[in-house]
């Protein structure tokens, strides 16, 4: 489940409890992976673990569900992030529903950050259906 590296990482820092470190890494990540179904309940372990983590931390990274684990989801604290992060540039993308499960991308607007943080919004372009 995991890369080599963090096999390692986890050997090296924890020798005497290698095998219940990984047990437990195991046991989050699969808490991390629940498909809620909008079921709130589900949740439970993975918020515990994310306040936790919090407590010690600026904040988490966890994979995306709704992307298959093929992008990464970030928590960070609020004044963490207006201390130490600025806005480069944003998008912002209109889409249609089209049936119970689809939407069509129908606009999108590009804007850039002047020095003070404001988005400047540039003009909106629809979106080729090709």
């Amino acid at each position: 489940m995991y890369s080599t590296d963090i096999l390692e990482f986890t050997k090296q820092s924890f020798p005497e409890e290698y095998e219940k470190v990984i047990e437990l890494l195991n046991f989050l990540a699969d808490e991390f992976s629940i498909n809620t179904s909008g079921n709130p309940n589900k949740y439970k372990v993975s918020c515990a673990f994310a306040q936790l983590a919090f407590e010690s931390s600026d904040g988490i990274v966890y994979p995306s569900l709704q992307r298959n684990f093929e992008g990464l989801n970030f928590a960070i604290k609020s004044d963490v992030a207006a201390k130490k992060l600025r806005i480069a540039s944003a998008t912002n993308d209109r889409f249609i529903k089209d049936g119970e499960k689809s939407c069509q991308h129908s606009e999108t607007q590009e804007g850039t950050t002047d020095d003070k943080g404001v988005i400047n919004w540039g003009e909106t372009k629809k979106v080729d259906d090709n």
